[in-house]
């Protein structure tokens, strides 16, 4: 007795089911709905058995002929017929589900990354489901461990690790369990973690960006950056401190300010920047969000950009180009970073695996108008009106500007 051949109907007698009649229009000449058909229903249509169908649908790596599979993908779009992800889980044991962890998705570079990602999982019937973890290690590792209940295709993590000893173990932890239940998990962004990821040499792009700087006379350079616990964070700051130790400039510490890494954490940065008091002729910022929040602030207070004060961003996101004036940028290709990051899971997903470490993507300083060789020294001398009449606080503060270095300017000029 022979068994039944992924192209002849399953154990049915000849003539009860066979190819679909050539003539043959879409649902209704099948005599089935457009709408809630069944994998037999499919099945039927193609002149297989739903034994075959359903391997064909489900992505089972089962061995169907090519003809086989094409009856039955012609049979499954005549009938709408759309895949029960519930189901294909049990066949696969994954869903068709990529999880993405971000730190913040209105983040437009994480937005870059993410949509990189979600145009290569779409092409392969996948859809993104993306988690925001506000920079905050333990709703991470939360995220993780929900993923684990979802048997994902695939999960990227994307922004850099957060060092935070409390959550460093179990954040591990969970990537562990989602590896051991042979879930690929890769990084956007230097993780220490014993997993793959992609990501542009941050160190050697600030020190590029700080070089430019230099290379135009700046020597008073401040460094806006989010918290020292980031791995991105560090990784450019150390590429800053490099790029001023190589032309023998110290480092003060009055201009590194950890700020957030958004338009606000921008301008909360220029204001601490001025409180400090220390001299500074050019601003190296973390990221465009940052010197574009710092430019508002500097602007508003009579600053102008780039004559008093140069500013250098980083991850040329849209903005940068159109910006007031057009921001010079490190440009970091966001979308093939995301990309990349499927790419490493397909490649785990084909049973070729990818190994862990980090690929790196190549990086570009864009030079625009928002920087020049310096010409004076912007410095504050703060005059700040601490309330007004009755307690109310002030309206606004005051504040004088003064520039020294060889020209004299009025207050707030």
């Amino acid at each position: 007795m022979t068994s039944p051949r992924d192209d002849d109907p399953q154990g049915e007698p000849d003539g009860q089911e066979g190819r679909p009649r050539r003539g043959a229009q879409g649902p209704e000449a099948a005599g089935h709905r457009a709408h809630g058909a069944s994998i037999r229903d499919v099945a039927r249509l193609a002149g297989l058995s739903p034994g075959t169908a359903s391997r064909v649908l489900s992505g089972s790596s089962y061995p169907v002929s090519d003809d086989a599979r094409q009856r039955v993908e012609e049979a499954a779009r005549a009938l709408n017929y759309v895949t029960n992800s519930a189901a294909r889980a049990l066949v696969t044991g994954r869903s068709e589900i990529v999880g993405a962890i971000v730190h913040d998705i209105t983040d437009p570079f994480f937005s870059g990354v993410v949509r990189g990602l979600q145009d290569a999982a779409v092409a392969d019937g996948l859809v993104v489901l993306v988690g925001n973890d506000d920079r905050d290690a333990g709703k991470l590792e939360g995220y993780l461990t929900m993923l684990l209940s979802q048997k994902p295709t695939g999960v990227v993590l994307i922004g850099g690790q957060l060092r935070d000893p409390a959550a460093t173990l179990p954040v591990a932890q969970a990537v562990q369990r989602l590896r051991d239940q042979g879930v690929p998990v890769v990084a956007v962004g230097r993780y220490e973690l014993d997993i793959p990821h992609v990501t542009v040499d941050d160190v050697a792009a600030a020190e590029c960006a700080v070089s430019h700087l230099v290379a135009l006379g700046h020597r008073r350079i401040a460094f806006l950056g989010g918290p020292l616990n980031s791995t991105t964070v560090q990784d450019r700051y150390a590429g800053y401190s490099a790029a001023l130790t190589h032309v023998g400039a110290p480092v003060d510490e009055r201009l590194v300010i950890q700020t957030p890494l958004t338009l606000e954490g921008g301008s909360q940065a220029i204001a601490r920047l001025i409180a400090a008091e220390a001299p500074f002729t050019a601003i190296f910022a973390a990221t465009d969000e940052v010197a574009f929040g710092a430019i508002s602030a500097l602007r508003e207070r009579g600053c102008r950009i780039p004559l008093d004060v140069s500013v250098v961003g980083f991850d040329d996101v849209v903005m940068a180009a159109h910006s007031d004036p057009p921001l010079t940028t490190i440009h970091v290709p966001a979308r093939a970073l995301g990309l990349a990051a499927w790419h490493l899971i397909a490649r785990d997903e084909s049973g070729a695996g990818a190994a862990p470490g980090a690929s790196h993507l190549p990086f570009e300083l864009v030079v625009r108008a928002s920087t020049a060789p310096p010409s004076e020294v912007f410095k504050h001398e703060h005059a700040i009106t601490v309330g007004g009449a009755g307690g109310e606080p002030a309206a606004s503060p005051s504040e004088s500007l003064t520039w020294t270095a060889g020209l004299d300017k009025p207050n707030g000029e």
